[in-house]
């Protein structure tokens, strides 16, 4: 079983340790997705993943023509050049979007509900993470803020 409270001593299958947990815990092949923080070992699933993307790097940059170099090395304390747990992180939450005012902050459209000229444009109406790096989702959600409040703003509602 992994737990995504920090910290925390996670129960599973050979290749889980224990330590820091980000808030995007999963399971795959009955093995944590994710990797201890603080000089522990990383999970196995990580290395491999990591492996698979230096190889895709690899492929892609020769096929273009290029070198490939990396200093990413299966043997380095941060094997193929996966960082410390808790080093590269995204910050999601804390403006919760929803359509009920009594539990969340903002509407659809990133608006706040208690004040109908405000609006947050990032990831903090976010609800959970989304596992994967936010940025095209805070492009979107953003854009669909800057087209409703303009919309707005011409209807004079703002």
């Amino acid at each position: 079983m992994c737990s995504p409270s920090p910290p925390v001593t996670a129960i599973c299958s050979p290749g889980c340790v224990a330590g820091w947990v980000a808030t995007d815990v999963g399971r795959v092949g009955g093995r944590c997705t994710w990797a201890a923080a603080l000089g522990s070992s990383f999970v196995k699933i990580e290395i491999k993943m990591a492996k698979d993307m230096q190889e895709t790097f690899r492929s892609i940059v020769e096929a273009a023509g290029g070198i490939y170099t990396t200093k990413a090395s299966p043997d380095a304390p941060r094997p193929y050049g996966i960082a410390d747990g808790g080093v590269i992180i995204h910050e999601l939450g804390t403006a919760r979007m929803g359509v009920n005012p009594k539990t969340s902050v903002l509407n659809k459209y990133c608006q706040a509900h208690d004040v109908k000229n405000l609006f947050v444009a990032d990831a903090a109406p976010f609800v959970t993470n989304p596992d994967k790096n936010p940025t095209l989702t805070i492009m979107a959600l953003s854009w669909r803020t800057s087209e409703y409040l303009l919309d707005q703003a011409k209807k004079g509602n703002l």
